[in-house]
């Protein structure tokens, strides 16, 4: 396989200090998440295809970052988000989900899942995902506005760039997005329009 691949983080070669991603999946569809992009940034991949093996990986790796889809057959992992996301330093949550899935991936957003990204899933967005949510990090009080370079900026910059990170962590879905905010997609595309219009990209983050 193209990604360090261990039955636990602390009994592989080497698993010290490198980030760790748990990748839930269904027993034998392991492939469809792409190696390459794990080794390239260096994280330690710990795959789990049940629930029960999932909740265990979270209580004995402690990892970092958990992809894991919206259900494993007719077992929604909403219980997985939960348990992960109410642990002490909280991993970073994605979920994988088909594009008839926006509304549950919807519902996971607002738990506190950092991101969608929909199937089928190439290397190179999982790979802007995974460093994505490896330069996440909560702040106390107002650190994240700081980071984010919100405060001291006019409130229509920061709707652009509330609408833009809300269209990537949709996986660039603008009809996702507009489910996230609660606005009909047609309202985004003419606000980016005339956001492009306007030339001046205060509100784009970078």
């Amino acid at each position: 396989m193209a990604y360090d691949h261990f039955p636990r983080a602390g009994s592989g070669p080497g698993g010290g200090g490198r980030p760790k991603a748990l990748v839930v999946t269904a027993p034998g569809r392991e492939g469809e998440i792409p190696g390459a992009p794990f080794s390239d940034l260096g994280i330690l991949r710990i795959d789990a295809t049940s629930m029960d093996e999932a909740r265990a990986r979270l209580e004995d790796d402690a990892p970092d970052i958990v992809l894991t889809p919206l259900a494993l057959g007719s077992e929604a992992t909403v219980p997985i988000i939960e348990e992960a996301l109410a642990r002490p330093g909280p991993p970073r949550v994605l979920v994988l989900a088909s594009h008839q899935e926006v509304e549950r991936a919807v519902r996971a957003m607002r738990k506190g899942a950092r991101g969608c990204l929909f199937l089928p899933l190439t290397a190179e967005r999982l790979t802007a995902a995974l460093a994505a949510s490896l330069g996440q990090s909560p702040g106390p009080d107002d650190a994240p506005l700081f980071a984010a370079g919100l405060l001291g900026r006019s409130l229509d910059e920061i709707e652009e760039r509330v609408v833009e990170a809300t269209i990537r962590a949709m996986d660039n879905s603008v009809p996702a997005a507009a489910r996230v905010l609660q606005v009909a997609p047609s309202t985004l595309y003419r606000k980016r329009a005339q956001w492009a219009e306007n030339g001046d990209g205060n509100g784009k983050d970078g």
